[in-house]
């Protein structure tokens, strides 16, 4: 009996060489990241300990429980759901920045009680703050400089809308 005669099909062995491809690409983001959810398109969401409003001289602090917290809380989280990069800005923060964003600008600054991750092609270890430039140098760019234990790190996410917070400090009017 005569058997019918096998084809090899040219299709296997390119959707086997496409799967292994990308895993080797996801899995050196995840060892990379150290965040095997790094590819996801979605953000996770953490509550601020406290949120600190720079405005040109003057510092104004909101916690859990005071008014204007829950306003500023949930426009940080609708901000930080969506990043229209995720690499880092290789951009960082002077002192002489720091120190005019203290005396002439507006800034955010949101401080976290655990370290916080977004789900990006980026490192973060021990991140527990984000900084915001509202109004003065690289305001209007939609950067967030992310932080650690009080200091700034080199690099700036870039936020795909930046408007909520806007918003959100025109209506506690620290901006016009």
């Amino acid at each position: 009996m005569h058997e019918p005669e096998r084809r090899g099909s040219i299709l296997q062995p390119f959707l086997m060489m496409i799967g292994a491809m990308a895993f080797i690409f996801y899995m050196v983001g995840a060892l990379n990241t150290g965040n095997w959810l790094w590819i996801l398109p979605i953000q996770p969401t953490y509550e601020p300990s406290r949120i600190v409003i720079r405005d040109q001289g003057q510092s104004t602090e909101y916690r859990p429980g005071d008014a204007g917290f829950t306003e500023l809380a949930e426009a940080l989280t609708t901000a930080l759901a969506d990043f229209s990069n995720m690499d880092l800005v290789p951009l960082g923060l002077s002192d002489v920045t720091l120190q005019e964003y203290s005396d002439t600008g507006v800034v955010l600054e949101a401080y976290y009680p655990q370290n916080i991750r977004f789900n990006s092609i980026v490192r973060m270890s021990n991140v527990n703050q984000l900084l915001i430039p509202i109004q003065g140098r690289h305001s209007g760019l939609h950067y967030v400089f992310p932080g650690s234990d009080g200091r700034w790190l080199t690099g700036a996410f870039v936020m795909a809308n930046d408007q909520p917070i806007f918003d959100a400090l025109r209506e506690l009017g620290h901006i016009d």
